[in-house]
């Protein structure tokens, strides 16, 4: 599925006639929200490249590549029958979406891809809103909230965090 919706956004960034792609380096600063032992996973921080295919729409594409850090308690928890829940230390996320623009430096952006806890691969989801600042966009700042569908044999429940983030503009 995501291959697939690879191939799709790399046909449509080459198949545009104004191949002009933006990128921005950000920094995000994360908040855990939900998630099964929260004490071991409680703040945040980490790098992340945004990749933003400017179009003449009010819809662009946007691919997201960040790697966050979490600190905590570590406690090793299991549950009554067994099952480890081991503290989230790295969690890097691809993310591939759309962002829809209203006016000219305010955008809502949802994305999708995966995401990597533990040798694990899990489902991931990052609804955002954002702002462009500067006379060329130079600098930008969102809030995000990132929802990952980590769902195994230990436990049934998501593990959700808020980002807030600045970035700056590469090209």
């Amino acid at each position: 599925m995501i291959l697939i919706a690879s191939c799709l956004f790399a046909l449509h960034i080459f198949g545009q006639s104004d191949r002009k792609v933006s990128l921005y380096f950000n920094f995000q600063g994360n908040k855990t929200m939900y998630d099964r032992v929260i004490r071991n996973n409680g703040r945040g921080a980490g790098p992340g490249l945004e990749v933003l295919v400017n179009t003449q729409s009010k819809f662009k594409h946007l691919l997201e590549i960040n790697c966050d850090f979490f600190s905590g308690d570590k406690v090793m928890v299991s549950t009554l029958d067994g099952h480890e829940l081991v503290g989230k230390s790295v969690v890097p996320c691809i993310f591939i979406g759309t962002s829809y623009f209203p006016i000219h430096n305010l955008y809502f952006a949802l994305s999708f891809g995966p995401s990597f806890i533990n040798s694990d691969v899990y489902f991931a989801i990052k609804p955002c809103i954002g702002t462009y600042l500067g006379a060329r966009n130079r600098f930008t700042a969102k809030i995000s909230l990132t929802n990952i569908f980590q769902r195994d044999d230990a436990v049934n429940q998501p593990f959700g965090y808020l980002n807030i983030g600045a970035g700056v503009k590469f090209f």
